[in-house]
C-alpha cells in the first residue's frame, strides 16, 4: 500500500512505501461511484468523517477573510505585466483553506520524466483533488521543461538534480494550487482573497516614524512613492527604471504597486537576483513592445528560482497557467489510480 505525506517546504507530495497500488476488491462498497475500501482503512474512515462534516456558509466566509488577512501578502502572488497586475491566491492561501474547508485530500505526482540534452527535464506533473463531502474531485495536469543547471554544477551528477528538484518542487506546488482552487468554491476562496490584498496594501504603505507629526498613522501614498523610490536607489534602482517595470508612471503608483517594489527591495537585498540580471530583464521587456512604448507581452523581472521559502506563485511569475478542469467524483473510476477527468 503506498501512502502519501505533504512535504509543506518543498510543495508537494512524495509516495513511500513498497510502491504498489492499494487494490480495491469487488466486495468493497461504494459512495457515488468512488470505491470505499472495506472497515478500518485509511480511506473508509475519512468517507465517514466527511460524511458527517456540517459547512456552514456564513461561518466559512468569516473564517476565511479571518485567514487571508492574518496571511497577508503570502496570501497571493502579483506582479506587474503588460501594464497590469497578474494577481491569484497563492499555494499558502489554497492549503490553509482546504484545511478549513475540511474533506479535502490532494497529491501531486509526476507522470513522467525525461532528461533534455541541455541538462534539463522534462516532466509531467498532475494534481488530484477531492472533496470527500461533496464528492467533488479535479486533476491539473502541467508540462514543465525546467532549465540546465549552470556553470560547474552542470558537470555534478549530485548538484544537477539538486537542481532539477528544486525547479519540480516549485511547478508541483503551483499545479497542486490550481487543483485546491479547482474545488474549493469562489464565494469562499474570493473573500480570502479580498482580505489577503487589503492587508498587505494597508502594510505596503507603511507607517511615520518615531518623531514625525503623524507616528504611527500609515502614510500617505506621495510620501510612500518617494520612501520607495529612495529606498530602492540605494540598491541601484531607477526612477524611470521602477515606472518600466511597473508599467506604470510615478504618480499613478498606489498601494498594489508599493507593494510590489517591497518585494523588488527584498529580492535585491537578499540576493535572490541581482541588478546585473534584473536591469536585463527590463531592456528585454522594453524591447518585446511594439515600437518599444507598451502593449507587447512582457517577461517577469524576477525570472529565477525562488529563495527560500518562497514557491513557485514567487519562482514561476510570467508563466501561462495550466488548464483546469472539474468534475463530479463519480465520472472518475476510483480515487488514488491515474484516471483522466470526463469532458464536460
Amino acid at each position: 500500500m503506498t501512502t502519501s505525506d505533504w512535504d509543506e517546504d518543498a510543495g508537494e507530495v512524495f509516495a513511500r512505501g513498497d510502491g504498489e497500488p492499494e487494490i480495491l476488491s469487488a466486495s468493497d462498497s461504494r459512495i457515488g461511484n468512488i470505491p470505499v475500501p472495506d472497515e478500518g482503512s485509511t480511506l473508509s474512515m475519512m468517507v465517514r468523517a466527511a460524511r458527517d462534516l456540517q459547512r456552514d456558509p456564513k461561518k466559512l466566509i468569516d473564517r476565511a477573510k479571518q485567514i487571508g488577512g492574518l496571511l497577508g501578502k503570502k496570501g497571493f502572488y502579483r506582479f506587474p505585466a503588460g501594464g497590469k497586475n497578474i494577481q491569484g491566491e497563492s499555494i499558502h492561501l489554497a492549503q490553509a483553506l482546504a484545511q478549513e474547508w475540511g474533506g479535502i485530500v490532494y497529491q501531486t505526482r509526476i507522470v513522467s520524466a525525461d532528461t533534455l540534452g541541455g541538462g534539463g527535464m522534462r516532466v509531467h506533473l498532475r494534481s488530484s483533488v477531492a472533496d470527500m463531502a461533496a464528492l467533488v474531485c479535479a486533476e491539473v495536469d502541467q508540462m514543465i521543461a525546467t532549465a540546465p543547471p549552470p556553470g560547474k554544477f552542470a558537470k555534478d551528477h549530485e548538484q544537477r538534480e539538486r537542481w532539477n528538484g528544486m525547479q519540480i518542487q516549485n511547478a508541483s506546488s503551483k499545479v497542486v494550487r490550481n487543483a485546491i482552487l479547482d474545488v474549493l468554491p469562489k464565494w469562499f476562496t474570493q473573500p480570502a482573497f479580498n482580505a489577503a490584498m487589503a492587508m498587505a496594501d494597508t502594510a505596503a504603505l507603511g507607517k511615520y516614524p518615531k518623531g514625525h507629526t503623524k507616528e504611527g498613522q500609515p502614510k500617505s501614498l506621495a510620501d510612500a512613492r518617494e520612501d520607495a523610490v529612495s529606498a530602492l536607489a540605494e540598491r541601484g534602482c531607477k526612477r524611470e527604471e521602477l515606472e518600466l517595470y511597473l508599467d506604470q508612471p510615478f504618480d499613478m503608483w498606489a498601494a498594489p504597486q508599493i507593494g510590489t517594489l517591497r518585494d523588488l527591495y527584498a529580492d535585491l537585498k537578499s540576493s535572490t537576483i541581482s541588478i546585473e540580471a534584473w536591469r536585463a530583464a527590463l531592456a528585454e521587456k522594453q524591447t518585446s513592445k511594439p515600437n518599444g512604448n507598451g502593449g507587447g507581452a512582457s517577461k517577469s523581472a524576477l525570472g529565477l528560482p525562488a529563495k527560500t521559502g518562497q514557491t513557485v506563485d514567487d519562482a514561476m511569475k510570467g508563466s501561462v497557467e495550466p488548464q483546469r478542469e472539474t468534475v463530479p467524483a463519480g465520472e472518475q473510476q476510483s480515487l488514488g489510480t491515474e484516471t483522466k477527468p470526463k469532458a464536460r
